[in-house]
């Protein structure tokens, strides 16, 4: 899990979720973070992260018009579920050893 302090801007995080309850199929998204606290309607801290493939095709919503503009926005609450690299890789690591047993 990922610390408040260590989403970095431009970098790609990843969300897993599971359909299954054994947690054996993992399903993966791509984002890109893109800030905290980006409109004026945060009242609590909130961090951006833009969907990975609008921000590839189109760019930053922060420095372009047009395009893709989904976006996740995640309390603190909410932050465990992005992963970065080390994170994922466990997280399908995991799911690989439960279907093998």
């Amino acid at each position: 899990m990922q610390k408040l302090s260590e989403f970095i801007e431009g970098e790609v995080y990843y969300r897993i979720t599971f359909p299954d309850v054994e947690l054996k199929i993992p399903l993966m998204e791509s984002f890109v973070f893109i800030g905290i606290n980006l409109s004026e309607e945060d009242k609590d801290n909130t961090w951006y992260f833009q969907f990975a493939e609008g921000y590839a095709k189109d760019g930053s919503i922060l420095e372009t018009e047009g395009g893709d503009r989904k976006t996740r926005c995640l309390g603190c609450a909410e932050l465990g579920e992005m992963l970065d690299i080390d994170g994922l890789t466990k997280e399908l690591q995991g799911a690989k050893k439960r279907r093998e047993k």
